[in-house]
């Protein structure tokens, strides 16, 4: 043990003996090497001792059956903690490199705290470049292995506090998690690639059964922030859990396990109804096209399994279609079948196609509101309710209207459709996957996606532009700028990967001189990713707590799964929980905290996103959003307020008002923070200001005392060229309350700018380059 008088305990001594095992136990009988402190003659000595357990403070997770695991060995040590007032880690930066920063939350980082890191049997002193006794920015020494996973401690005079891991593999999600044996599916998070992203990547995938059995998965393609890989096809039905593994860390290295329900393939019988045996044709009346097709969709549904096949021709319908469960449409190509809106269209019709269904399909065909779509539903698809549902290779031409409504909807596949028309509505639907699709935006729509508290969204290799912008005084073929809109409405949207699309010339339809009113758009708009409406709905302090709940006055909301808790000030800072139960004002949450809360914990509880990727994405936008004297939101990448463990990297940025928005508010209750967000790698080009910080009160509320509105943002590795203003600008209140906190800008390109200190605490500026 550690001698009261004696100063800070020195570096602990490594093992070179492998350890391995699932959960916490060594289950081949390896030792591991534990350290010691004892004073011996009033000197420190450091004696070892070995042990047949990982500490478990390391809570190590690996799956059972253990595979034999790609890599280097790593054997961390296991140093003692001692005393009450050991530091501990609260939150932390889960990326970064040699001479890169991370920001730390905790507890008891007194002046003589050291941060202590392990990688590759070395042991080293980060630079400790700001501490508070609840916060600090360190960063990791510049001599260290290149892209490991590390462990860092926190240490003081009291002892050794418990570690956490920088750069090991963290699965977020998976997409979908309900597949059959054979099928491409996708593990999302962060770190997910040996190298995260430099050099040559490789990542692993193993599946192990409630039986105790255990597959590699065979991997296709690998990013920082996405694995694909495909399920066994020797894979029987039942429930398994993911274990991802970037190549680093060994047994220590194992992401958290995801869930995964495996279900036979479905089988469509093989019987085709051509809608022509009906009495469908090109020159049939709109009434008998209408009876002739839902003729042959009854047909296939009661042959369980059937598809409708609609030969080459334009097929004008008075109704809609019903969808209908185990069915298959088959056109004979987007460009050579056509459904459309007649003249005569119903005014009662339940959308164009609608239903709410399970197993259906629709593929190789255009359908067309020609103008004439009218009925009970405002969408000309409307499936809400649906699941397993895939369109592919569809066209939608619905130039003048809204185009889906998927809310609650579930397993929902769109792969290389058109989209013609203003916004699709997604609602609640969860498990979405929009893959090589072109959106082309019309009648000054304010956006083409709008998720309304959807988990599990994937937008990938789509591209987004208007219709035809030359007209400037008509908005018919332009749209307001925006492709994807993530909001609070119905609760948080998490767990959002947007990899790899393309915009062009996005930007809203610029206003007359004098304004139209009730013609020109307004001109608040164009932030082409945003996420907003994640408002705080409760505030206050706890008034107890444990591992995994925390006791609050107040907080009437039931659903679960729907708000977070953030602790913005007091023990536990800068932690973020999803609630999963709330009985009685005691709230459960999804995992448990790291630095338990007390009295003096401020919490904020709100609709709060979390856990997006932005990933390689090029985002494009108009010259007038940059030169304009007049306002447009105009943005390439904006999270509005409340939004968390926020990830953009590897995009291109051009002809943008600002290339990155970051906006941290306050509405009516406490404020929406922004914390710990990673902007790294991505380049801006011709952007009025390639990145804005802004945070301000509502109504000019003095809230410092509830903390900080945004923190643990880090922008690194990134490059700005051609900015009209300049690089980055920070918008905050003259009073100097400290909204933007532990702010780290480093080894980026950018031009010196003067900014405004006010409203500014504990920025780091680190290897800059003009």
């Amino acid at each position: 043990m550690i001698d009261k008088g004696a100063n800070t305990p020195p570096l602990p001594i490594f093992g070179l003996e492998r350890a391995a095992g699932p959960e916490h136990t060594v289950n081949n009988a390896a030792s591991y090497w534990a350290a010691d402190y004892q004073n011996n003659s009033g000197t420190n000595q450091l004696t070892l001792q070995k042990t047949r357990t990982f500490p478990a403070s390391l809570k190590v997770n690996q799956p059972k059956p253990t595979p034999v695991t790609p890599g280097k060995a790593f054997t961390p040590p296991a140093p003692q903690t001692t005393g009450i007032n050991t530091p501990e880690i609260a939150e932390w930066t889960r990326t970064a490199g040699p001479d890169e920063s991370v920001v730390l939350t905790g507890i008891n980082f007194t002046p003589d705290t050291r941060f202590v890191v392990y990688a590759s049997d070395q042991i080293k002193d980060a630079v400790i470049q700001r501490i508070l006794p609840d916060r600090a920015i360190i960063t990791l020494p510049k001599d260290l292995p290149k892209w490991q996973m590390y462990l860092v401690w926190p240490v003081n005079k009291a002892g050794y506090g418990l570690p956490v891991a920088i750069n090991k593999t963290d699965a977020w999600w998976l997409g979908p998690d309900n597949a059959s044996p054979g099928q491409t599916m996708s593990v999302y998070g962060c770190n997910l690639a040996q190298n995260n992203g430099r050099g040559s990547l490789a990542a692993y995938v193993y599946l192990t059964s409630a039986h105790g059995k255990g597959y590699w998965a065979n991997v296709k393609e690998v990013n920082p922030y996405k694995i694909d890989f495909i399920v066994p096809a020797v894979l029987p039905a039942g429930e398994y859990e993911i274990w991802a593994y970037n190549g680093v860390g060994s047994n220590f290295g194992w992401a958290a396990p995801l869930p995964l329900t495996v279900k036979p393939a479905v089988k469509f019988a093989g019987k085709e109804f051509n809608i022509k045996d009906f009495g469908a044709s090109s020159t049939a009346t709109p009434e008998a096209n209408t009876t002739a097709i839902r003729k042959a969709i009854e047909a296939a549904k009661n042959a369980a399994g059937g598809t409708v096949v609609f030969p080459a021709g334009v097929y004008f319908v008075n109704d809609y279609l019903p969808a209908t469960p185990n069915t298959r449409w088959r056109g004979a190509g987007k460009d050579k079948t056509y459904i459309k809106c007649a003249a005569t269209f119903s005014k009662s019709a339940q959308g164009l196609v609608s239903g709410a269904v399970k197993n259906f399909g629709v593929s190789s065909l255009t359908f067309d509101t020609n103008k004439n779509f009218r009925g009970a539903i405002d969408k000309p698809v409307f499936l809400r309710h649906s699941t397993q549902v895939r369109f592919t290779n569809v066209g939608f031409s619905f130039q003048g209207y809204d185009l889906l409504d998927l809310h609650d909807c579930r397993y929902i596949f769109f792969n290389q459709c058109e989209f013609i028309g203003k916004a699709s509505f997604l609602g609640k639907g969860s498990q979405l996957f929009f893959d090589e699709n072109s959106f082309k935006l019309t009648n000054d729509t304010d956006m083409a996606l709008h998720s309304w508290g959807g988990v599990g969204i994937s937008l990938t290799r789509n591209t987004c532009q208007d219709l035809d912008n030359r007209d400037l005084d008509s908005g018919a073929g332009w749209g307001k700028g925006r492709f994807f809109t993530g909001n609070g409405i119905w609760g948080s949207c998490r767990n959002t990967y947007l990899g790899q699309n393309t915009t062009t010339d996005l930007t809203v339809r610029p206003a007359h001189n004098p304004i139209r009113h009730g013609e020109d758009p307004d001109q608040n708009s164009g932030e082409q990713f945003m996420w907003e409406g994640g408002e705080g709905k409760w505030a206050g302090y706890v008034k107890a707590a444990n591992e995994d709940t925390i006791t609050i006055s107040g907080y009437d909301q039931k659903t679960p799964d729907i708000h977070y808790a953030v602790i913005t000030k007091g023990k536990g800072f800068g932690q973020s929980r999803r609630i999963i139960r709330n009985h009685n004002g005691t709230i459960t949450l999804h995992q448990p905290w790291r630095v338990i809360p007390d009295s003096s914990s401020h919490v904020v509880i709100g609709d709060f996103h979390d856990r997006i990727v932005v990933y390689q994405n090029f985002l494009d936008g108009k010259t007038r959003a940059v030169t304009s004297e007049e306002h447009t939101a105009t943005a390439g990448i904006e999270p509005f307020g409340g939004v968390l463990n926020f990830i953009a990297a590897e995009n291109t940025l051009q002809s943008l008002r600002a290339g990155i928005a970051n906006f941290a508010i306050q509405h009516n209750t406490g404020h929406d923070p922004n914390f710990f967000h990673l902007y790294l790698n991505n380049k801006f080009i011709n952007c009025r200001w390639a990145i804005k910080n802004w945070a301000f009160p509502n109504h000019g509320k003095q809230v410092a005392t509830q903390g900080p509105f945004m923190f643990g943002v880090i922008y690194r590795n990134n490059a700005a060229q051609g900015s009209v203003l300049t690089d980055v600008v920070n918008e905050v209140p003259k009073s100097g309350l400290p909204l933007l906190n532990m702010i780290i800008y480093e080894h980026n390109q950018f031009k010196e700018d003067k900014q405004e200190l006010a409203g500014l605490g504990e920025q780091l500026f680190y290897k800059n380059k003009n």
